[in-house]
């Protein structure tokens, strides 16, 4: 996956992430919900996105 750019907000909990969509093995996701993790200075994020196209 690919991950473009990262921007970190001052403030607590604010992240924003660039994402092209594909996994792993560089194939586009389909349609749904996904989960994800991000380490971020030793702490762990969980979330999840939806890709719609």
């Amino acid at each position: 996956m690919l991950i473009r750019n990262q921007r970190y907000a001052t403030t607590r909990h604010n992240y924003s992430f660039d994402w092209n969509g594909t996994n792993e093995q560089g194939n586009l996701l389909s349609n749904g919900m996904y989960f994800y993790q991000l380490d971020i200075n030793g702490r762990k994020e969980v979330g999840k996105v939806m890709v719609v196209r």
